[in-house]
């Protein structure tokens, strides 16, 4: 008698990255599933700030990093706790200041 296998393999979310838009990308920001974490990162010392906002069904948060690529300072990080399987969409962009215009702006999808 014949029998089936299965293979299962296990649920897991994986990271969502997003890059801005110009021809050297000056930010990004990055979605951790595993700890429902997100972090906003300004690469280059230009006198723009990455500025990033993380979306889901329900809520939305802002959150800039100005420190201008310096290696002594880490990037923005927030902690947002969402159900599993939430759609997150997460959008970088760089600006002149906390209430510049945005610039070079990208977005991604992802889930907690």
């Amino acid at each position: 008698m014949g029998g089936v296998a299965l293979a299962v393999t296990p649920a897991f979310a994986a990271n969502t990255f997003v890059v801005t838009t110009d021809d050297n990308p000056g930010g990004y920001a990055q979605w951790h599933a595993d700890g429902d974490k997100w972090d906003v990162c300004d690469w280059q010392e230009d006198g723009l700030r990455a500025s990033g906002t993380l979306t889901w069904n329900g809520g939305s948060k802002r959150m800039d990093d100005a420190n201008g690529g310096s290696d002594s300072s880490p990037c923005a990080t927030q902690v947002v706790n969402l159900p599993e399987g939430t759609k997150v969409t997460l959008k970088i962009c760089l600006r002149d200041g906390a209430d510049g215009t945005p610039r070079f702006c990208n977005t991604s999808t992802g889930s907690a």
